[in-house]
């Protein structure tokens, strides 16, 4: 989103960002376990959420894992559930998906960085770069949240998101 923006600034009104900066970010191993595992849940013949959540539970340990999978699956219309996201080609990508953003552009519009206080993907410095090339960006920081501020504190992210949005 941000390299289009940055691209294609006349075609963005306002660009919101979750706890993501414009560097090069290491691949984790924990992130490629996390993808690997999804891919290993054939989805397609179960039923029911309540047997969806058993056959997650039995391959993904984490709680908070699991409301991640199942987050992005949905019943397919017949007798089962499909991916929402194409997990294939996520896994494919997943170098690309950490590259740091071309810094080729300026978007002079509002934008809304949002980050977890506990995450580490927004230090201090990225913020400078972020002020740099979003001239109008707005920081803020969610202290009690991690790397996954829709989880760790949805209603504030969520409150952030509806001000800027309609301001």
């Amino acid at each position: 989103a941000m390299n289009y923006t940055l691209r294609h600034p006349d075609k963005v009104k306002k660009l919101i960002v979750i706890d993501i900066s414009m560097r090069k970010y290491p691949v984790l191993s924990q992130q490629i376990e996390v993808i690997d595992t999804m891919l290993k849940i054939d989805a397609s013949g179960i039923e029911s959420y309540r047997e969806l959540r058993r056959v997650i539970a039995e391959v993904v340990k984490s709680e908070r894992q699991q409301q991640l999978v199942l987050k992005n699956l949905k019943k397919d219309g017949k007798n089962g559930f499909v991916w929402k996201i194409a997990i294939e080609s996520l896994r494919r990508n997943m170098s690309n998906i950490y590259e740091a953003v071309e810094k080729n552009g300026v978007f002079e519009k509002e934008a809304l960085f949002v980050s977890g206080g506990r995450s580490g993907y927004i230090t201090d410095e990225d913020i400078n770069e972020i002020k740099l090339f979003f001239t109008e960006a707005l920081v803020e920081i969610i202290p009690e949240a991690s790397h996954w501020v829709h989880v760790d504190a949805p209603d504030k992210l969520l409150k952030l998101v509806k001000e800027f949005v309609t301001y």
